[in-house]
């Protein structure tokens, strides 16, 4: 068993990749994404793409849940992203300049996020029976 301060800080250096990759995601897939959903319209677009972009860091969440012993360490990382997701939520209220972050990229956070959260805090609990 590992100490709780080792595990907290391997949860947040993974959750730091986790955003990268989500970072990463949206910088190279937002183009091509919009040319292939060009006629589904504005808020399935904004959503289709939104799921499409957050599948990269969960399919990575997976490598290193079913790869590590420690199970608890990937749906630890979901929880700081989706901790992240509420502070740049709030910070980008705040700050006007910061409108785009706040139409397109904190939703498909928000998604990956959440999805990341359900899947993994979903197989930790299943596989503690």
């Amino acid at each position: 068993m590992k100490h709780h301060s080792a595990r907290l800080s391997y949860a947040f250096m993974l959750s730091l990749l986790f955003l990268g990759v989500e970072v990463l995601s949206v910088s190279l897939l937002v183009a091509p994404l919009h040319r292939l959903l060009e006629g589904v319209g504005y808020p399935a677009e904004n959503y289709l793409s939104g799921l499409l972009i957050s599948l990269l860091p969960i399919a990575a969440g997976g490598i290193f849940h079913f790869f590590t012993r420690d199970r608890l360490l990937v749906p630890c990382a979901f929880a700081l992203l989706f901790f992240y997701t509420v502070v740049l939520t709030v910070l980008c209220l705040f700050k006007q300049e910061y409108n785009m972050i706040l139409t397109f990229f904190l939703p498909t956070l928000g998604v990956c996020s959440a999805a990341g959260n359900l899947l993994y805090w979903g197989l930790y609990y299943a596989g503690k029976k």
